[in-house]
């Protein structure tokens, strides 16, 4: 009898309805002091180097299953950004009314529910947020975190926007909030990808009622091409690039076919490309070179919660990472200073080099050390997590220790840090 192939067992292939239907998965949470499990099913898929964990708003397992490979092709054809829309009907074709947004559970939306969920934000200034101070509300979203700045200093009046923000999700769905309510994100520019070298930011979407106009620059500019599939992401890139120096946006297309159709490449410097929806960059910018002219520079860039979730999305690096946090009009800066009166697609790997590694000549001659180095690998867990806005119990459960062991942990960091209190610790470790 032959061995069997491992590669065409049921368990081993993703596309077949036995694979998902093992690796289905049912959360818990804890309430008074009990640890209970939610009624419906959910999966967890990794596709380029992130991994996510998606609620199938079903409770049987043969449905769940199906959408779990419908969900798994859709991310693998379109990337994670392309497939939101397959998630979301998925989950608006439940009979138990769901979706991809987060679902508190009904009746214990107290003041002390909202308060562990309102945070006070580091970069919003940055972002150009109207008031930098106010306070912001996490919603938890197919494994990530997603955060509302609520326009208020006030907590009362911030718990009060939270709850209309909840309503209007669980009423009108994710997207109408999405439409109505700017939402913090982090954009991240990747120059190279060995060694990893990035320039982000701290950005807020841009509603379209507020969208101002495409700026124009006297100066001699770089044209730029924006491949972003959600609207309130790219008109908030959109608005953001020409405030680089010597930079203009000449278009934003939702994916490289479009752009393809309606944008003269010969009139194109530099395309900006959402790395995590367009699966196949290489293939689609076939048929694009020019005879006339060199072809465009072409920079991948993510979407993340902060700079913690950039580091985890990207692996098997050899030489090393360097990611640099910058104003949203400082995001170009690895390339603002290149000469104008050369191809650009030529000139950015020579900039880029020379921009990091003076960055590394820079830190090679200072004499300050790192207090984050005294730390052990649990502490920076621990300190990471609490980074990510969760409370001592939340991260107890994800480590899967006791919220005394959590605590005392924190008392050994506050020790070795110098520090006194959660908001220092968090602080110190965004700056490292």
């Amino acid at each position: 009898m032959e061995p069997k192939n491992k590669m065409t067992s049921p368990l081993a292939n993703k596309e077949t309805l036995t694979y998902w239907r093992q690796r289905l998965q049912k959360a818990s949470y804890s309430r008074g002091g009990k640890t209970h499990q939610v009624r419906h099913w959910s999966i967890k898929i990794q596709h380029q180097g992130i991994r996510r964990s998606i609620p199938l708003a079903t409770a049987s397992r043969q449905q769940a299953t199906e959408r779990a490979l419908a969900i798994y092709q859709a991310v693998n054809r379109f990337g994670w950004q392309g497939a939101d829309s397959t998630i979301q009907e998925i989950n608006q074709s439940s009979d138990a009314k769901s979706s991809n947004s987060p679902r508190p559970i009904r009746g214990v939306r107290t003041n002390n529910f909202w308060k562990e969920r309102l945070f006070r934000r580091s970069y919003l200034r940055e972002a150009g947020a109207d008031y930098p101070n106010q306070w912001s509300v996490r919603f938890e979203r197919e494994g990530s975190n997603e955060f509302f700045p609520s326009g208020e200093q006030s907590q009362e009046k911030a718990i009060r926007f939270a709850e209309a923000l909840y309503t209007e999700i669980d009423e009108e769905g994710w997207e109408s909030a999405c439409k109505n309510h700017p939402r913090e994100f982090t954009l991240a520019l990747f120059w190279s990808l060995n060694p990893i070298t990035s320039t982000y930011a701290t950005m807020l979407t841009h509603l379209e009622r507020t969208l101002k106009p495409f700026p124009t620059q006297s100066i001699p500019i770089r044209r730029v091409l924006i491949v972003e599939p959600r609207k309130e992401i790219a008109d908030s890139i959109r608005f953001w690039i020409p405030q680089n120096p010597g930079f203009e946006v000449i278009a934003t297309t939702a994916d490289l076919a479009e752009a393809r159709r309606s944008v003269d490449l010969e009139n194109c410097d530099l395309i900006l490309i959402n790395r995590q929806s367009q699966t196949s960059t290489s293939l689609a910018l076939e048929g694009w070179s020019s005879t006339q002219q060199p072809d465009p520079a072409v920079i991948g860039y993510g979407l993340y919660e902060d700079s913690n979730q950039i580091f985890r999305s990207v692996s098997g690096v050899n030489h090393g990472y360097f990611f640099r946090r910058r104003r949203p009009d400082q995001l170009l800066a690895p390339v603002s200073t290149s000469a104008q009166d050369l191809p650009f697609g030529s000139i950015v790997p020579l900039a880029v080099k020379a921009y990091f590694q003076q960055l590394f000549e820079e830190i090679s001659h200072s004499e300050a050390t790192s207090q984050l180095s005294l730390l052990t690998r649990r502490e920076l867990e621990i300190l990471e997590n609490l980074s990510a806005g969760l409370l001592d119990k939340e991260i107890a459960v994800k480590l899967r220790i006791s919220n005394w062991t959590v605590r005392n942990h924190l008392k050994r960091i506050y020790s070795k840090l110098g520090i006194h209190n959660r908001t220092e610790a968090v602080i110190q470790y965004l700056q490292k």
